[in-house]
């Protein structure tokens, strides 16, 4: 082959080498920013992680039919108070981020034990959002549970008497990220449980529970995406609801209430008695002095699961046995026997009155060296009336006349007397037939003869 004709075959290999090699780089970069573009949608991988679902530990039994099962394909099923709420690649964004309280609820109101698990996926959001979960919810007052996973790492277990009324029952630590996690509340009888990433995080013994109610989605102060919604039904009634399609509806087997928490607080010859049963019935109470009882309370009709009877009249110091009687659905059910003690009567004596206190005497004063004569005056501390003693000796032997007035401060005037004579007096006051008497005192009248001021003046 001539020479030429080499060269030039070599250089057309050398361009179609290169083309390849530009056609490569070229298809290679579309690839990698199409990649980018899908793991910043979150259509691939959201953010690190992809959704899995985790067991909420024994508590849930899986056997049962969903009661609720939600793609968010459509959430013509939901309701809305606040936030924007939509359906976008089947999953239920809340995109509002304002400092409100965000709630899209659904379910039954019937609903009564049961598990509500969710995953979801923090897509941006202030330093203090929070996103969760709520069950037992009363779309009319908004009462509810709420397990809240919080921007602080703390798992929160709530209970709502409104929208935005709450009080706290347990918390917990949870590690927070922008990957999806698992998030549910469980609520069974009086016990409600939160779980994060099917770990039981907080808990919860409400001694006076939210009954029943529907499942709710919650945000606050951030952009959020929840995916995957289930609700199974846990140990209690199940009535028929609503199942994903082809899932047929259990049939609840009817069984008789079921009694707990039997209790009664005495008070003097009356008894509370109170119990719980795990589904809405009547009551009464059936109460004696032996176990063949013999008497019992009125009927109350009410379906309730909270119950509780007073029983009144009954002897003091006597203990009484008892049971309980719950019906629902014509089934009934009765505990075992309890038995309390009245109280004794008790008998409050009349106190003995005390006897009256005679009346303290003070600041007993005279007028010393007055002509034949002299002005004694004291104090009482209560009201008394008042006399004096008076004499040559501490004998005394002559007296005033009894002034009757009851008062505290007195007034005698001794008249009558020799002229410089040393006297002996003591005062007397008497109240409610109690006297008293002052120790002894001495003032002297004056000589006319060697005291120019002795003046007949009080005589």
């Amino acid at each position: 082959m001539p020479e030429e004709s080499r060269r030039q075959e070599s250089a057309e290999l050398r361009r179609g080498q290169t083309s390849a090699e530009y056609l490569f780089i070229v298809v290679s970069i579309v690839l990698f920013v199409a990649l980018v573009f899908l793991l910043v949608r979150g259509n691939v991988l959201p953010q690190t992680t992809q959704k899995t679902s985790q067991s909420l530990s024994t508590f849930l039994n899986f056997t049962k039919p969903y009661l609720f099962f939600e793609t968010f394909d459509d959430v013509s099923e939901w309701k809305f108070s606040g936030g924007t709420w939509t359906s976008q690649n089947a999953e239920m964004l809340q995109s509002d981020t304002g400092t409100q309280f965000k709630l899209a609820y659904t379910g039954s109101p019937d609903w009564y034990n049961y598990a509500f698990e969710v995953q979801f996926q923090k897509r941006s959001g202030a330093s203090s959002w929070i996103a969760g979960v709520g069950a037992r919810l009363n779309s009319g007052s908004m009462a509810r549970y709420t397990c809240y996973a919080t921007a602080a790492g703390q798992m929160q277990l709530l209970r709502y008497s409104s929208q935005s009324s709450s009080s706290s029952l347990d918390s917990g630590f949870i590690t927070v990220d922008d990957n999806w996690h698992a998030l549910a509340i469980a609520v069974s009888g009086s016990e409600v449980s939160c779980f994060y990433d099917g770990v039981a995080v907080a808990s919860y013994s409400d001694s006076a529970p939210l009954v029943s109610g529907e499942v709710s989605l919650e945000a606050y102060n951030v952009h959020v995406a929840f995916d995957d919604a289930k609700v199974w039904p846990q140990e209690g009634p199940v009535p028929l609801y609503a199942t994903p399609s082809g899932t047929p509806a259990p049939t609840p087997t009817p069984a008789p209430p079921v009694i707990s928490s039997v209790s009664a607080t005495v008070a003097g010859n009356t008894a509370l008695v109170r119990w719980q049963t795990n589904i809405p019935a009547d009551a009464k109470v059936e109460y004696g002095l032996t176990t063949a009882y013999g008497s019992n309370t009125s009927l109350n009709v009410t379906l309730d699961v909270f119950h509780q009877q007073l029983l009144s009249g009954l002897l003091p110091g006597t203990r009484y046995h008892y049971r309980v009687w719950s019906c629902a659905g014509g089934l009934c059910s009765f505990s075992d026997d309890y038995s309390f003690v009245t109280e004794e009567d008790i008998i409050i004596p009349t106190p003995t009155p005390l006897p009256p206190s005679p009346p303290v005497i003070s600041n007993v004063k005279d007028t010393e060296g007055e002509y034949r004569a002299s002005i004694i005056s004291w104090n009482t501390d209560i009201p008394a009336d008042g006399k004096v003693e008076y004499g040559l000796t501490s004998a005394y032997g002559s007296n005033t006349t009894l002034n009757p007035s009851l008062e505290t401060l007195h007034i005698a005037v001794v008249s009558g007397l020799l002229d410089n004579t040393l006297y002996h007096y003591r005062v007397w006051s008497c109240a409610s037939g109690v006297c008293s008497f002052s120790s002894d005192y001495t003032f002297t009248t004056c000589d006319p003869l060697f005291d120019p001021s002795c003046s007949p003046e009080l005589e």
